[in-house]
């Protein structure tokens, strides 16, 4: 959804955070989420990796849609 910017603003950090959660979960062999975060961040600076790995944290310790609202929030204010 945040990747590819569908039906959401594109969004690599979002996305990747959203990813890694997903291959956090994942045990078997077949870790689409793993595979696709991989692919990702072959597209991604290390900065936006590194910020991307901060979302997935706060994601993990106070929620996923509160993160995201917090961090689109934040984005939009520092893009004006």
């Amino acid at each position: 959804m945040y990747a590819n910017g569908q039906g959401v603003t594109q969004n690599k950090i979002i996305a990747y955070a959203l990813m890694n959660i997903s291959a956090s979960k994942e045990n078997s062999g077949n870790n689409v989420a793993l595979a696709n975060r991989v692919k990702l961040a072959a597209s991604m600076s290390e900065a936006e990796i590194e910020s991307a790995q901060l979302l997935t944290r706060a994601m993990i310790s106070k929620g996923v849609t509160a993160e995201i609202s917090e961090y689109l929030s934040t984005h939009h204010k520092n893009k004006k």
